[in-house]
């Protein structure tokens, strides 16, 4: 099979666009290897969202915005957005105790899904943010999902601390 120079370029643009793509800034710094403390601020709980390191999906922006009201009909919410989640990585967000609703959105679609928690005060929780579906087979809806404890700590020992710029 002989590629024209058309085809060619076309090809040449496609690679440079995924390339671009994952090297796409979420407005997070990395930083050292993890040291993250036991506990919580005093009088908060601490929500760890993590993101395991994936090829497929892995330059795909993945962003977390905490709810200021529950979504409804074609209203999805808004709220200020707490951290970004590069590929491999993962972010503490010291939350004050009661109910909240977070959202996780990619770069890729507008797509939003949500994940509610309680949240007591000296407590750690662990919420799972994966990417599935999608298409040219990559992976682009994202999921949040909370984990029990166990799963999260041992989830994060391998991943890079993210915290967002100023």
């Amino acid at each position: 099979m002989r590629l024209n120079a058309r085809s060619t370029n076309c090809l040449i643009a496609i690679a440079v666009s995924f390339i671009l793509v994952g090297c796409a800034n979420t407005g997070t710094e990395r930083q050292a290897p993890s040291t993250v403390a036991d506990s919580p601020e005093p009088g908060k709980g601490r929500v760890i969202f993590y993101r395991e390191s994936k090829f497929a999906g892995g330059g795909v922006g993945f962003v977390i915005y905490e709810i200021n009201k529950p979504p409804s009909g074609t209203d999805l919410g808004s709220g200020p957005q707490i951290g970004s989640l590069p590929n491999g990585s993962y972010f503490v967000y010291n939350a004050t105790p009661g109910k909240h609703i977070f959202s996780g959105s990619t770069t890729m679609r507008p797509s939003t899904f949500y994940c509610w928690a309680t949240v007591e005060s000296n407590k750690t929780y662990y919420v799972h943010a994966k990417l599935w579906g999608g298409s040219i087979g990559v992976p682009s809806h994202p999921d949040l999902t909370v984990v029990d404890s166990q799963e999260g700590s041992t989830a994060i020992k391998n991943l890079r601390l993210v915290t967002l710029s100023r």
